[in-house]
């Protein structure tokens, strides 16, 4: 994901983890100007921004869970106010790390549903991380242009692939190596890529 952000000039990225040092330590070579945990001081920041380029991480702070059934309490409603200043905002690239952490196969937010059929409009395009492929929703992997691809032995989640990857490549995922990726662009196809040296 690193690598693909690196060039874009105006970037907000949702970390779906929600605030953590580790998360911390992971997004801190996206070279963010700004680190933002509640949507009233990103709101007020992108407004004094409209026209110019930003480079911006949103961690929200959450509360620790209460119960197993509460796994991030409060991070959905941080996913929703932050999508609807994207919305409003447009024009720029709105990055999702763990999308999966809001979705499934067939549901997905309305603000991050209206970005996937009319993001267009407002000039929002969105790169999606996700751990699971099969809790993305068809309608977000039926638009996009670009996958990657790591290793992956799940077969919900190679079954889910397969309409776009292939079976040749769902045949490799459960042996690529750390770091190796299975990459599939619309208009080149299928390559394999990656390595230790890769920073995704």
């Amino acid at each position: 994901m690193g690598s693909l952000l690196a060039p874009v000039k105006r970037l907000l990225l949702f970390d779906g983890r929600g605030a953590s040092p580790h998360s911390q330590n992971f997004f801190e070579k996206f070279n963010f100007e700004r680190t933002f945990q509640q949507p009233g001081a990103l709101r007020d920041f992108i407004r004094s921004r409209l026209g110019l380029p930003f480079r911006v991480l949103y961690q929200p702070l959450v509360a620790p869970p209460v119960s197993l059934e509460d796994h991030a309490p409060g991070l959905g409603e941080h996913f929703a106010a932050v999508t609807q200043i994207v919305i409003a905002c447009g024009r720029l690239i709105y990055a999702i790390d763990e999308v999966d952490r809001f979705t499934s196969a067939n549901f997905s937010p309305p603000g991050l549903d209206y970005l996937i059929n009319q993001g267009r409009h407002v000039q929002v395009s969105l790169v999606c991380t996700s751990r699971r492929p099969a809790q993305i929703p068809r309608e977000l992997t039926s638009q996009a242009h670009l996958f990657y691809v790591f290793k992956n032995t799940e077969p919900g989640d190679l079954d889910y692939l397969k309409p776009y990857l292939g079976r040749e490549a769902i045949d490799r995922l459960p042996t690529l190596d750390d770091y190796r990726f299975v990459r599939w662009e619309e208009s080149e196809g299928i390559s394999i890529g990656g390595g230790p040296e890769k920073n995704f």
